[in-house]
């Protein structure tokens, strides 16, 4: 079975290396510092996840986003957004979906384990499966 391809747009290198680090052992990662030459990536190797920072320089990612959406082609790509901003705790859960269908949304700075429990989880629900939650004893 071919390993799914994950897009990782950010300026930082440092978030990008760590991000290579993290996923390449079971993914194909695909890289960006900048909106336009991710778009490009995009539309030309169409991943399966795109990992987009919402204060990309050129194109951001919720511009970013909102394009792949809108594509007829490129619209089951699952999305999930990064940033510095820390979200504030009286947004509503889907805060960061609206306008852009985002699958999910991560805060800086990412812990490994988490990025891996996010990707997993958008495969999942896109699978149709939902991620395993337990359940207490009675």
């Amino acid at each position: 079975m071919p390993c799914a391809k994950i897009l990782i747009a950010d300026a930082s290198e440092d978030f990008l290396s760590l991000c290579r680090e993290t996923l390449e052992e079971k993914y194909e990662v695909l890289a960006s510092k900048e909106g336009t030459e991710a778009w490009n990536i995009i539309e030309s190797r169409k991943p399966d996840l795109a990992i987009l920072n919402i204060e990309l320089p050129g194109l951001d990612g919720l511009e970013l986003a909102k394009r792949i959406k809108e594509s007829k082609i490129l619209k089951n790509t699952a999305v999930i957004l990064v940033s510095n901003v820390v979200l504030d705790e009286n947004l509503p859960d889907g805060f960061w979906r609206m306008g852009t269908e985002a699958d999910g949304f991560i805060t800086k700075p990412v812990d490994p384990a988490r990025l891996h429990a996010q990707i997993q989880s958008v495969f999942l629900k896109r699978s149709g499966r939902t991620p395993f939650k337990p359940t207490g004893y009675l």
